[in-house]
């Protein structure tokens, strides 16, 4: 499928990306986000595929995306819900925040094929954002979020009221899939506009029992609603950025190489490898131990496999 990009520009007429503070990258992050091997995917078979009912994420995977992957009227809700409806300055305010993050979010790509290094300016800023609206949408709808405080009916096809488990676990599978994530550098930063900030103010969050919505949960509500509550100038660049995992999927496996830290302030220099430990319902923080051997986890649904030249 050919993906159309969409142009806009700023209220003030300007264009410039030299108009806008960006975040400084000395060096590319520790964990970068890179397409699943090849070799992977065929030791893998079919199921270790992305199906045509996963979306896709970011550059890797969009050649193949659903012609009703949602992105289109998600970033519409976010439009319409956002500003008191004035559309230019919701626009600004996106591409302001995606301008700030904007080399950092691209370092955080390994583009061994260049496919990141070929997309313009444009191209990869409203990548970030419809695919990034999108991403945050489904995440706080798997969180608890309601089809009413979302925005959408209660019979929409995806934000519907009758959430279905087996559409939650495969929305998971495709925002955990190797190389299907979007920068958490960006997502953060999404976090903080007025749409999602409404969001987070009239939903009862719950810290989840389930990894990956924990995961989830802890880095991408958690900074959110301390935003609000601190009520101060957000600054570049994330608290902790330093330490930040660059995507969901590396919060993930730092988390199970060292359960014990927070996940929103996980050094992936320093995570030693030992065993998985997934911990109790309790959450992260002060969540008792609970170590699992390769047969247990196994039974869980986690199976270590030896993938042929690798």
């Amino acid at each position: 499928m050919s993906t159309s990009w969409h142009k806009y520009e700023l209220v003030d007429g300007s264009d410039d990306p030299e108009d806008i503070p960006l975040v400084a990258v000395n060096e590319k992050p520790v964990c970068r986000i890179c397409k699943c091997h090849p070799s992977v995917l065929d030791e893998l078979g079919e199921k270790g595929k992305l199906q045509v009912s996963h979306p896709r994420f970011g550059p890797f995977y969009r050649e193949d995306e659903s012609e009703v992957s949602g992105k289109k009227e998600a970033w519409d809700k976010v439009l319409e819900k956002s500003g008191g409806g004035n559309r230019n300055r919701t626009i600004e305010n996106y591409l302001f925040a995606t301008r700030r993050v904007e080399k950092r979010a691209r370092a955080s790509y390994a583009d061994a094929g260049g496919v990141v290094r070929n997309l313009t300016e444009s191209q990869f800023r409203w990548m970030m954002i419809e695919d990034g609206c999108f991403f945050l949408q489904l995440a706080l709808f798997i969180l608890g979020a309601s089809s009413e405080q979302l925005g959408y009916p209660g019979n929409h096809i995806i934000f519907g009221n009758k959430k279905k488990k087996e559409d939650v676990n495969r929305w998971i599978e495709a925002m955990f899939f190797v190389g299907n994530q979007i920068p958490l550098v960006v997502l953060n930063e999404f976090m903080k506009q007025s749409f999602f900030q409404d969001i987070l103010k009239v939903v009862n969050w719950e810290t989840p029992s389930q990894l990956p919505k924990r995961i989830m949960y802890e880095l991408l509500v958690l900074p959110a609603r301390e935003h609000v509550a601190n009520q101060t100038v957000a600054s570049p660049n994330p608290r902790g950025e330093e330490q930040q995992p660059t995507d969901l999927l590396h919060a993930l496996h730092s988390f199970m190489l060292d359960p014990g830290r927070s996940l929103s302030n996980v050094n992936l220099v320093d995570a030693d490898t030992g065993d998985v430990d997934l911990g109790d319902s309790r959450g992260v923080h002060g969540a008792k131990d609970l170590t699992l051997s390769a047969s247990e986890l196994n039974k869980k649904g986690i199976r270590f496999r030896k993938v042929k030249k690798n």
